[in-house]
């Protein structure tokens, strides 16, 4: 994923959809339950909240009753947890 995310000229959909594809393929890939940590590295305009938005869609479909709401304060938790950090650059 740091990868992809991390390429110039690497778009928004792009980075989601990996992101999406990975999750789906295999449980042990969305570890954020076991203590995993998530680096964000690039534009800070588009493709950081495009990461975060595709975090709170995960959490939302993976967790039976979650809304809008509840995967904010998940997402909320992971960067108040120094679990989720964003190394963002402001693009034009």
């Amino acid at each position: 994923m740091a990868d992809v995310a991390g390429r110039a000229g690497v778009s928004v959909s792009t980075v989601s959809r990996t992101l999406r594809g990975l999750a789906n393929v295999s449980p042990q890939v969305c570890a954020l339950g076991a203590g995993a940590r998530v680096y964000v590295c690039g534009d800070g305009s588009k493709m950081a909240p495009g990461v975060r938005d595709v975090f709170r869609t995960l959490y939302r479909d993976r967790t039976p009753g979650a809304d809008t709401a509840a995967a904010e304060e998940w997402l909320n938790g992971l960067v108040a947890g120094g679990r989720y950090v964003e190394d963002v650059y402001a693009a034009g």
